[in-house]
Order: C-alpha cells, then sequence, then structure tokens
C-alpha cells in the first residue's frame, strides 16, 4: 500500500520495511527496530498497546494514523490507557463538506526541518475530506495543520507522562509519538 511506496520507494532505499500483523504484535518483533508506523490501530491487542508503548519509552518513534474507513474509533480507548499523553481526540470521524488542505506552519518543527524548504510543495496536492478531531495538550508540538488551523499531525515525547516527567530517573524524554488525524490516501 501506500506506506510501504513511501518508506521504500524502490531498488537502493536505505530502509528495511518489515510488515507485522498488528494482532501479533509483540516486543520481540519490535527489537532491533527504530520506528513503527501503524496504520490499523485498531487491530492492536491490548498487549501490542503495551508493546508499542514500552518501546517508545526506550527511544523508539511510533506513528499512529487512524483506519482509513472508521467512523467510530473503539481504539482510542486503549491508546489512551497505554499512553498517558494530555490529548482529547473524538471518538467518531468528522466528515467535511468541503476538503480542507493542509498549511506551512509559522513555525516549522524541528521534526520537519530537513524538508522546510519543500514543504509547500509536499503540501499544496494534500487535501483531507474526513478526521479526527485533535485537541493536543501543553507538551504536543503541532507538525502540521489543516488550513482551518485544526492540527492534523501531532507529536509528544513517549517518556513524557501526564505530569511531564521523562521515563528515566534523569528525565529522558524517551522516544516519539506522532499521531495524524487521518489516514493519508
Amino acid at each position: 500500500g501506500w506506506l510501504e511506496r513511501a518508506l521504500n520507494p524502490g531498488e537502493g532505499a536505505s530502509m528495511d520495511v518489515v510488515r507485522l500483523e498488528p494482532a501479533a504484535l509483540s516486543a520481540a518483533d519490535l527489537r532491533g527496530v527504530a520506528a513503527a508506523v501503524v496504520p490499523r490501530p485498531d487491530l492492536l491487542r491490548t498487549e501490542g498497546w503495551r508493546d508499542l508503548a514500552a518501546f517508545a519509552r526506550r527511544g523508539g518513534l511510533v506513528l499512529l494514523s487512524p483506519p482509513e474507513d472508521a467512523v467510530v474509533h473503539g481504539w482510542l480507548d486503549a491508546f489512551e490507557t497505554a499512553w498517558p499523553v494530555d490529548w482529547r481526540i473524538g471518538r467518531e470521524t468528522q466528515v467535511l463538506a468541503e476538503p480542507v488542505g493542509l498549511t506551512v506552519p509559522r513555525r516549522i518543527s524541528p521534526l520537519l526541518g530537513l524538508l522546510a524548504g519543500e514543504l509547500e510543495d509536499l503540501l499544496r496536492p494534500v487535501l483531507l475530506d474526513r478526521r479526527l478531531v485533535v485537541t493536543p495538550g501543553e507538551r504536543t508540538d503541532t507538525i502540521l495543520a489543516a488550513e482551518d488551523g485544526t492540527p492534523w499531525m501531532i507529536a509528544a515525547w513517549a517518556g513524557a507522562g501526564a505530569e511531564g516527567e521523562g521515563s528515566g530517573s534523569d528525565g529522558d524524554p524517551g522516544g516519539l509519538l506522532v499521531l495524524l488525524a487521518s489516514a493519508p490516501m
């Protein structure tokens, strides 16, 4: 699908993409992996959520995207149990009467630093016709937003709990948790 093509565009790509079954995800699957992209969080079991959260607290990157065709997102209950972030996320997909685009933020997140010069061109063709309504917390970086100002891509350090404490005794922020408000198509 789109995800594998984006991460592994062809011969000579510098990344190995491993497809895992979300319902069977385990801590062993995440050993030696730098990032986990989860386009079907609705298929994760409780243990999978626990293992993903531990992976991120140890420094891994986790990118979550809601399932493409879901209307109600029951998986968010398991997500909120596993991740102590102060985000409010609507449980139902908001279908937009008119599609909206994504905009280049006034303050470009350091996470997009390498793309800063090309960001406007990259975002121009992107239109959203559905999304989760996301209200980020205080320790959250809004990386990209829709033209109407609604956050679309947000991120928080995985070790930062509700009180902002790191995962380790030295305040290590852990890895990064990134959420997209809609599935890329």
